[in-house]
């Protein structure tokens, strides 16, 4: 589930707040990013049980409609759009994970504590063109189940403003983690099937085994190199005062020498394309050109001396 564009992110941001504190120890950041880490697979498990915590509100919905015509004797001419919802196979299945089971049985945050938010998301999704399309048919396979429900949460989910605010009062890590961890969970539904065992794994922690080791390789090269690496920005900006040069730019820059100097597998234009990147999202309209142009100034000087053999391109 975590990949190496997360992790590159996360260990920028986790640089600059060691940066600003200097007493800190080493050791303690590295285990913010152990914990910063798990709370991506949290937020993970927490969006996925969005879908189930409107599922509960259907059948709830649909219980007391079935109550109310077994006390009064009048039967619905046609079924509910709770009772539509409710039995969605697809949802049925993420349910009945036993993974999303543990993580429910040990969460944290609900959405039940949230239900004004989901009771407007509810609606909003039964109003949709795309949920009354589906309603119009008169049967429905696991695929339209599973269909419906990735219409559900591109549209009403991933851009959701209120999502997002609750989700950064749970926590300051979720809301720059969702993005990505939103095409995780479309990658979820897409490949669950009817037959999906319900103890196989939803997504594995990291996509490649590599990635835990890659992962802190990466932020314990940028911490113990800091020093090392700021020198030679500092030489290639010779003409800048370092100490106006923006924070996050050197972040930036430092992990990113950090992963160059470190990894040999790692072609040049993935490590540039991927700091190039998140300054473009998290720096100044400036700091995508200057972390371009002063990284190859530094990566030429260290293939000179012979730090580097990696060129563009290759």
């Amino acid at each position: 589930m975590i990949n190496r564009s997360l992790i590159r992110l996360k260990i920028v941001q986790l640089l600059y707040a060691f940066s600003q504190n200097e007493g800190k120890d080493p050791e303690t950041a590295y285990k913010e990013l152990d914990f910063s880490l798990e709370k991506t697979q949290d937020l993970y498990h927490y969006l996925l049980s969005t879908l189930l915590e409107l599922r509960k509100l259907a059948a709830t919905r649909d219980n007391v409609r079935l109550a109310r015509e077994r006390r009064t004797g009048i039967a619905s001419e046609n079924a509910s759009a709770d009772a539509l919802f409710a039995a969605n196979r697809c949802i049925e299945k993420l349910g009945a994970n036993q993974e999303m089971m543990d993580f429910l049985e040990n969460k944290k945050q609900e959405w039940s504590e949230e239900p004004a938010f989901i009771k407007n998301l509810y609606e909003e999704i039964l109003d949709s063109d795309d949920f009354k399309t589906y309603a119009q048919q008169k049967e429905h396979s696991f695929q339209d189940d599973k269909e419906l429900v990735l219409k559900i949460y591109r549209r009403s989910i991933v851009d959701n403003d209120k999502a997002s605010e609750i989700l950064e009062d749970h926590s300051l890590y979720w809301n720059d983690d969702k993005d990505t961890v939103d095409s995780f969970i479309l990658k979820t539904i897409k490949k669950l099937k009817e037959d999906t065992p319900d103890e196989a794994p939803l997504l594995p922690f990291f996509l490649k085994d590599e990635d835990r080791n890659f992962a802190h390789q990466l932020f314990r090269a940028a911490i113990t190199r800091a020093t090392e690496l700021q020198e030679m920005i500092a030489a290639q900006c010779k003409n800048w005062d370092f100490g106006r040069l923006a924070l996050m730019d050197v972040m930036i820059l430092q992990t990113a020498l950090a992963e160059i100097l470190t990894f040999d597998d790692i072609p040049l234009n993935v490590s540039f394309n991927e700091y190039i990147e998140i300054a473009k999202v998290y720096s100044t309209p400036q700091s995508p050109s200057f972390v371009n142009a002063t990284l190859d100034g530094i990566v030429a000087k260290c293939r000179k001396e012979g730090m580097t053999t990696k060129e563009k391109g290759k």
